[in-house]
């Protein structure tokens, strides 16, 4: 978990430790906090007050890419390939989102594939799948095709998107997936905080 520090005064270092609580260490001096708490500590005989912030949000940065997720969830990163890395964000229902990052291709081609693949054992099952695409401009100004299906049996509803950016020898895929539409509140705003927060460099 990241943290933003404030303070007026030093050179300061942070340390995770267990259960929620931190070790500030200031010169040879430490002090163990929390966040979100506000602490007085004594500098060459000045009092300086400082605080913990805990970030809502926390940034997913690589080369090319870079986007925001909560902070209760963390991002599994996986290499799956030489040249393609995989990184994987779940909630508690199973919805979340893949973005997989290419060094050897460009995936852009690879958005009906991936959407057949990821959607196919739900249809063989009885699923109806309704395709609502739709673009999106991303915050680096970037025009993004979204394929979207809708697939519904009886009173179930699961929605996956699949959308790529690229160029030459190069590129991500983002797979987004809510499990149960009526009961993943948590997963939409994930997803959209996603969405909302992506950059391609």
């Amino acid at each position: 978990m990241k943290y933003f520090l404030f303070f007026f005064f030093g050179i300061l270092q942070l340390k995770a430790e267990c259960q929620g609580k931190y070790e500030l260490f200031l010169n040879d001096s430490s002090l163990t906090v929390n966040a979100d708490q506000y602490y007085t500590i004594s500098v060459g005989g000045q009092q300086i007050r400082i605080f913990l912030k805990s970030l809502d949000t926390l940034q997913f940065k690589d080369s090319i890419f870079s986007f925001k997720y909560f902070k209760d969830y963390k991002i599994s990163k996986t290499e799956i390939q030489k040249g393609a890395t995989q990184m994987l964000l779940t909630t508690a229902d199973g919805s979340g989102f893949i973005v997989q990052e290419y060094s050897i291709l460009n995936p852009e081609n690879l958005t009906e594939l991936m959407l057949a693949e990821i959607t196919k054992e739900k249809i063989n099952y009885g699923y109806v799948s309704k395709r609502e695409d739709y673009s999106r401009t991303l915050r680096t100004g970037q025009t993004l095709q979204i394929k979207r299906a809708t697939l519904t049996y009886k009173e179930e509803v699961h929605i996956f998107e699949v959308a790529a950016i690229g160029g030459k020898d190069k590129g991500i895929l983002i797979i987004t997936q809510i499990e149960t539409e009526n009961y993943s509140k948590e997963a939409k705003k994930t997803i959209n905080l996603l969405w909302d927060s992506l950059e391609y460099f």
